[in-house]
């Protein structure tokens, strides 16, 4: 059991109960968004940033289809670029969001983003991310991991 649940440890595991989010279970979420802002994203950014505005609105849909909820949801935005081209300028990071009692900040963080570089192929940093991303899965480590945190 985790610190968030408050039903006994019997209650979760009885297959003919409710469902375990019925019983007094409570979510807590962190999300980050990593970004790609490179030159090559210029075609496709608005989608993105479009998609990430949507977000929250797409999650309590579907959960709630579902029959369940999260209590808490935080969201953060780690853009990036190319970091042997822009150096220090490689990495726009913001801070957690609760949504959707911040989603005007987030939306802002959001709309200010702009490609920049010139980049014709998948960037330096996108492969470094989605290494350590494949680390982390593969590892079943989902905790403590990010150094920008």
């Amino acid at each position: 059991m985790t610190e968030h649940e408050t039903g006994s440890p019997t209650e979760a595991t009885v297959p003919s109960q409710a469902p375990v989010a019925a019983k007094g279970l409570k979510y807590a979420v962190d999300i980050v968004f990593c970004i790609d802002v490179t030159g090559s994203m210029s075609p496709i950014l608005d989608r993105v940033k479009d998609n990430a505005l949507r977000f929250y609105d797409d999650v309590q849909k579907n959960l709630t289809d579902k029959g369940k909820s999260v209590d808490e949801l935080r969201v953060r935005v780690i853009a990036f670029r190319d970091f042997k081209a822009d150096g220090a300028a490689a990495l726009q990071e913001s801070s957690f969001f609760r949504l959707p009692e911040e989603q005007a900040g987030f939306a802002e963080f959001i709309r200010g983003l702009v490609p920049e570089g010139v980049a014709t192929r998948p960037s330096p940093a996108w492969r470094r991310w989605r290494w350590q991303l494949k680390k982390i899965a593969r590892s079943g480590d989902r905790h403590g991991w990010c150094p920008y945190s």
